[in-house]
């Protein structure tokens, strides 16, 4: 097929908003096969436009044809297991702890992606220090590789200023071009951090990924404890597999090694664990360590590994790795 076919090909594809779910274009005896391959739920509004858009196409001398692929496969090709890191609020430390454990679980040999889906406020870009977009290489995106692991944030594709008004189809589309239309070549984690809450990410992700655990971020205040068990409430009913807590700003550590919990004891947690039938991975402290390697975007755990709080990321990983 030469080129300038298969630039027109990518031009009216895309002028129907199609191209970006372009499996394959299959250069046969009697015609161009294209293969399509989106989410199933979208496959119903997709059809009127790639029936408009075959029409156009065939304005040509060449015989073109439309079709729709879907294998109802939830695996992502080339990545062994997806993890992801929800919570019930905002502002409880989530990213830090998605981010931290994808470079822990790097440390300890695993080939490791990370994917930040939050679209109500994307933290990878400040947490890596890149905000440049990704190249596009054979249609897919090549993730932008740093502190040994692999990452894709929806930040990188998007104003750092821009406000994200999504949902339905729309953030469907999106975790589709995040995740399948991203060349991740062999992983053995992808580590999906969501947006904050219970919504439309989370049912997506349910009903399209083949989700193999998650690991829910908390911290001691009541408010939080309250959103967090309608979150878990959230996981159970989609089926997906619960790791575990982790409660964050848990207390401050005193010079004299005694912890003080400014926001009361772990004892809600510890209770919400056990309705749940989980358990608390880890407590991890308030550190100006931590904040600080966050705002330079100088992860603790790659460039302190044996830090006490890089310690805690690596014992969370071992518990489900």
């Amino acid at each position: 097929m030469s080129n300038h076919n298969n630039t027109r090909i990518q031009e009216i594809l895309s002028s129907f908003k199609l191209s970006s779910y372009v499996e394959s274009i299959t250069e046969m005896k009697d015609k161009i096969l294209i293969t399509l391959a989106p989410p199933k739920e979208l496959i119903t509004s997709l059809t009127p436009l790639a029936a408009k858009a075959t029409e156009a196409l065939n304005t040509s001398n060449q015989n073109y044809q439309i079709i729709f692929t879907n294998t109802n496969s939830k695996k992502v090709a080339g990545v062994e297991k997806i993890i992801i890191v929800a919570s019930g609020k905002g502002g409880v430390g989530k990213s830090t702890i998605a981010f931290n454990l994808a470079i822990s679980l790097a440390q300890m040999g695993k080939k490791v992606g990370i994917v930040d889906v939050d679209i109500y406020g994307p933290s990878l870009p400040s947490l890596s220090g890149i905000s440049k977009k990704p190249v596009l290489e054979n249609g897919l995106m090549l993730p932008h590789e740093k502190f040994g692991i692999k990452m894709m944030s929806v930040g990188f594709l998007v104003g750092a200023e821009d406000a994200l008004i999504w949902r339905g189809p729309m953030t469907t589309k999106m975790l589709y071009q995040l995740i399948r239309l991203t060349n991740w070549g062999n992983l053995d984690y992808l580590i999906i951090d969501t947006p904050p809450g219970t919504g439309d990410v989370h049912l997506s992700l349910a009903e399209n990924y083949e989700i193999d655990g998650a690991i829910m971020a908390s911290s001691p205040q009541g408010l939080a404890v309250a959103d967090v068990k309608r979150a878990l409430t959230m996981l159970k009913k989609l089926d997906i597999p619960l790791i575990g807590i982790v409660e964050n700003y848990s207390y401050i550590l005193e010079a004299n090694g005694k912890k003080n919990h400014l926001f009361g004891d772990s004892s809600a947690s510890q209770k919400l664990a056990k309705a749940f039938k989980t358990k608390i991975l880890a407590e991890i402290p308030i550190s100006r360590e931590l904040d600080e390697a966050n705002s330079n975007a100088r992860p603790l755990t790659y460039y302190k590994p044996k830090s006490e709080i890089s310690l805690m990321f690596e014992k969370i990983c071992k518990q489900f790795c």
